[in-house]
């Protein structure tokens, strides 16, 4: 299952990938932009409300996951207006330009972003395949290879799903399902606001509170 919008050729990539098996792609039909507007007679279902999304989440063995945000050049000159006022941290903008949009059209380029639903494909017993990216950002919530698995190419992404759907039932990919699973379940409102007023109360709060 891949669940979200198609914004850059690594979704292309992905969806080149799982229309080759028995698949499903769930997406919207309103405000999507005309690459996702493409793909979307690909769509096994639109619009779904949130708990059916996540039934036909359980439904699948693997979800497909980028932690990305695509960039546009009006999201990169709202960036660039506050950019100076950061104390620290603005750096983070600054792969980010302009004349990139000449080869990503219409992107400026892309930025870490977790995703929520790699919580929902945890909590719904689905293999999460992640594809790795420049910062990775999914290791501040989980691990590699014992709560989910990586793939870096079209080909990596088809051999990994063969691996998981041949291997279902064996103890590597049961563990991870499991692993995963039980990591999710950690990750609830409750302790969330449990760790996080400890850690505003410290006189130096640790930068990832462990969950």
């Amino acid at each position: 299952i891949y669940h979200g919008g198609i914004h850059g050729k690594e979704h292309v990539m992905a969806m080149r990938a799982i229309m080759d098996t028995n698949y499903r792609y769930l997406s919207l039909d309103y405000g999507i932009n005309p690459l996702t507007r493409r793909y979307l007679r690909y769509a096994t279902d639109t619009n779904l409300p949130f708990k059916k999304k996540i039934e036909r989440i359980a439904e699948c063995k693997i979800s497909v996951c980028f932690n990305l945000i695509h960039v546009s050049y009006k999201h990169y000159r709202n960036m660039m207006a506050y950019r100076s006022a950061l104390s620290k941290g603005g750096e983070f903008f600054d792969s980010l330009k302009p004349f990139h949009l000449l080869k990503n059209y219409p992107w400026v380029g892309v930025l870490p972003q977790f995703k929520t639903r790699v919580h929902e494909a945890a909590i719904s017993r689905c293999v999460n395949l992640i594809y790795r990216d420049p910062w990775n950002v999914i290791e501040d919530y989980y691990e590699p290879d014992k709560e989910f698995i990586y793939f870096d190419s079209e080909a990596d992404l088809r051999e990994k799903m063969n691996y998981i759907l041949q291997n279902w039932d064996g103890d590597h990919v049961q563990g991870v399902v499991e692993s995963a699973y039980r990591k999710a379940a950690r990750y609830t409102s409750e302790n969330f606001m449990r760790i996080y007023s400890r850690v505003i109360s410290e006189d130096s709060p640790s930068r990832f509170p462990d969950f």
